[in-house]
């Protein structure tokens, strides 16, 4: 307990310098930074006033770059949003704190200290986790961002840290991120010359209790350069570097290297790319790099279509971010180095669009060989069993669609996913979940009040080719909310999950116990 209270203490301080980047020019792009989305981790999300998010939007969603989703969910599919700009109210912070029982804190905090029509700078804060009886799982970041604009181009740069703290019965262990990145890029899309280019240095160490600790020091530069040749002709490249140093790691300095050089082509209303990926690593390997998207409907959808592949290296970073409860030692006595996951093929399709001006949508399909992708399993060690990961080549085939509703008084947002296995390969470990999804419904009583309901669920795990070991069983977790606006600038709201008291177990052997309550304030200045 001594323990928990020290990390707990710790990460409320951390909150209060802490995290959600409300960037001025919102990227949501993890193309060069992460392969791997976090499923694990526990989320605090918020509806974020627009005030905050005012100046240009480039949202960018890539699913593509992120094969490796909580080490047991590939969805192969692209979708890419561009929303208008909301007119800027002149509100410069953003608050949004609480905790309850099982403690399930959830902070955020957005700041705008100065802007100009020149520069702007964020402050940035998120928190959330939980704690319960036998150990925790607690995270934090804080950062700060400045963006200067100039007449054909911005430079932006930051400094972020990410703090993770985790215990159970065997170990308690806690993981420090710095991150510190500038990025140099171009306003007009038909310059001559276009170029979107990032610096990032992380500094990553993982603190064991009575264990090796391990550190990680990764330099990286990574984006896009482009030439024009004609008025509907570009030559594009794409270019990502890496160079890691760690210690207490068997592959002290794995080094990775890939270009994507392809030609774009505007055929009508139609966009065309084509071209070639190369990755060097531990050995050479192309892939086919082909992206086709048209509108259609009259212009209310757009149909894509693709082909690609290509290796993506691991880092320690990117494995805590997509499973908190990861260590070194799950990987000791398996990984191959510190492993690359490859797509030797893979191909989608998706169509997205919108009805009237209430609802979105957006449908999907794809196919990838997967080679070396890591997965969740339990293995016998000296040490006794526990929990590791093993790597498995398999083709997954996967389709889903995201619906949207927004009006007035209703919002509602449903995502599902199913995704099977296919082909002969032999399989160890759990294998993906072959149905998953999530919803959210909110209905407004009244001018000032809001309220809802959630669900997030999942079908089982088969458990292949490990000794004694069973399946994982289905779960789903429902929830309620409920916010009310005490004025313009306050508001308070409770939220509780796992009212049904499921045994949710997204990570094997880590079951997050229920039902739990939050309550806390928002605050808008």
């Amino acid at each position: 307990m001594k323990r928990a209270a020290t990390a707990l203490s710790f990460f409320l301080c951390s909150a209060l310098l802490s995290a959600q980047g409300i960037n001025q020019s919102v990227e949501v792009n993890n193309e060069y930074e992460s392969t791997m989305d976090n499923l694990s981790r526990p989320s605090a999300t918020v509806s974020v006033p627009d005030s905050l998010l005012s100046f240009d939007y480039n949202f960018d969603y890539s699913v593509f770059d992120s094969p490796f989703k909580g080490s047991y969910e590939f969805t192969p599919y692209t979708i890419q949003i561009t929303p208008e700009a909301s007119r800027y109210d002149g509100k410069k912070f953003y608050l949004r704190a609480g905790a309850g029982w099982l403690l399930h804190p959830e902070f955020q905090l957005a700041w705008i200290p100065s802007s100009s029509e020149k520069s702007v700078m964020n402050v940035y804060a998120r928190g959330g986790g939980y704690s319960q009886s036998d150990g925790y799982d607690l995270s934090g970041t804080a950062g700060v961002e400045k963006l200067w604009m100039m007449k054909r181009s911005t430079i932006k740069a930051g400094v972020e840290y990410n703090g993770i703290f985790t215990e159970d019965s065997r170990m308690v262990i806690g993981y420090h991120n710095l991150l510190a990145s500038i990025g140099l890029k171009s306003l007009s899309p038909s310059a001559v010359i276009t170029y979107d280019v990032k610096f990032r240095y992380r500094l990553g160490y993982e603190d064991y209790e009575g264990g090796t600790n391990h550190s990680e020091n990764l330099f990286s530069t990574a984006g896009n350069i482009g030439f024009r040749l004609a008025s509907k002709h570009r030559l594009l490249v794409d270019f990502d570097l890496r160079k890691s140093f760690n210690s207490g790691l068997r592959d002290a300095s794995p080094f990775f290297i890939s270009a994507t050089p392809k030609l774009s082509f505007t055929l009508g209303k139609a966009k065309l790319s084509a071209g070639a990926r190369f990755d060097l690593a531990d050995n050479f390997v192309w892939t086919p790099a082909v992206e086709f998207s048209v509108p259609v409907f009259r212009g209310s959808a757009t149909f894509n279509a693709g082909i690609g592949g290509g290796k993506h290296p691991f880092s320690i970073y990117q494995y805590k971010e997509a499973n908190h409860r990861f260590n070194m030692y799950w990987m000791w006595d398996t990984m191959k180095g510190f492993s690359y996951l490859q797509r030797d093929f893979e191909a989608h399709v998706g169509l997205r669009g919108h009805i009237s001006d209430k609802f979105d949508y957006s449908l999907r399909a794809g196919y990838a060989f997967l080679e070396d992708n890591p997965t969740e399993a339990i293995a016998s060690f000296d040490s006794g069993k526990r929990l590791c990961y093993l790597f498995n080549d398999y083709q997954y085939l996967t389709a889903g669609t995201t619906l949207i509703w927004k009006s007035d008084r209703v919002k509602a947002e449903g995502s599902f996913d199913f995704g099977t296995r296919a082909g002969t390969n032999v399989f160890h470990g759990y294998a993906p979940a072959q149905l998953k999804g999530k919803l959210s419904f909110s209905f407004r009583w009244a001018q000032k009040l809001w309220t809802g309901v959630t669900l997030d669920a999942s079908s089982g795990r088969e458990a292949l080719n490990m000794e004694d070991e069973t399946d994982l069983p289905s779960w789903f977790d429902l929830g309620i909310n409920a916010e009310y606006r005490i004025s313009s600038r306050w508001g308070a709201w409770i939220k509780g999950g796992n009212i049904l008291g499921q045994k949710v177990q997204k990570i094997p052997g880590y079951v997050e116990k229920g039902p739990w309550i939050t309550a806390g304030i928002s605050l808008s200045l």
